[in-house]
């Protein structure tokens, strides 16, 4: 009901923009497309929420690609590519999880804390494995959370940003518990923003 209109508001916008000659006429044009595309996003958040899969019940390998594939997504969609993803994983580390959606979260939290880093500022992820879960820990070279919002993060439609549903990391509390595991925040003591990924170890590695 939603997104149809607005890929038609977003394809006539487009074509538009390719026929008018006038300049200000052509940067009004561009101004549906970028809002036609921030109302997409909107509604792709709000469907990621509402989504009512079972996020547990196949086992899923945290491996380089995983974690590859869901930065390149993050960095293309935030428009950040100077920071850089330091990855520190142990190999085989198999969690209770549908892949797809550790995607979803690790792209989530890789997109919050690509925005929050500097410049030329890295983001820290590693996974280590703590008695039955894997432990995935994101840390950013921000500013780290206010007093205030670090209570509220994960709240449905929280958000500091003047730009942002506020959903994100109310998606990824959701699929994190879906799976049996859990997910917290907060303030690194050397600096900048954790966010904390607990996921069950899968089964069947356990009995192999």
């Amino acid at each position: 009901e939603v997104r149809t209109p607005l890929a038609g508001i977003k394809g006539y916008a487009q074509l538009l923009g390719e026929k008018i000659g006038d300049d200000r006429l052509r940067g009004f044009s561009s101004r549906i497309v970028q809002e036609t595309i921030r109302l997409e996003s909107l509604v792709n958040d709000l469907l990621d929420y509402v989504h009512r899969d079972e996020p547990k019940g196949e086992c899923a390998v945290l491996d380089e690609q995983l974690f590859h594939d869901s930065w390149a997504t993050a960095a293309e969609d935030t428009k950040v590519q100077t920071v850089k993803l330091a990855l520190s994983l142990p190999p085989g580390v198999m969690v209770a999880c549908r892949r797809e959606r550790i995607r979803q979260m690790l792209i989530n939290v890789f997109s919050n804390a690509l925005q929050a880093a500097p410049p030329e500022g890295s983001i820290e992820t590693t996974v280590k494995e703590d008695r039955k879960e894997a432990v995935l820990k994101i840390r950013d070279t921000g500013p780290g959370f206010s007093q205030e919002a670090l209570p509220r993060v994960f709240d449905p439609f929280f958000t500091t940003r003047s730009r942002g549903s506020g959903l994100g990391l109310a998606v990824c509390r959701k699929i994190a518990e879906g799976c049996g595991g859990g997910i917290s925040a907060a303030n690194a003591e050397e600096g900048g923003a954790v966010v904390t990924i607990r996921l069950p170890l899968c089964r069947e590695r356990k009995s192999s």
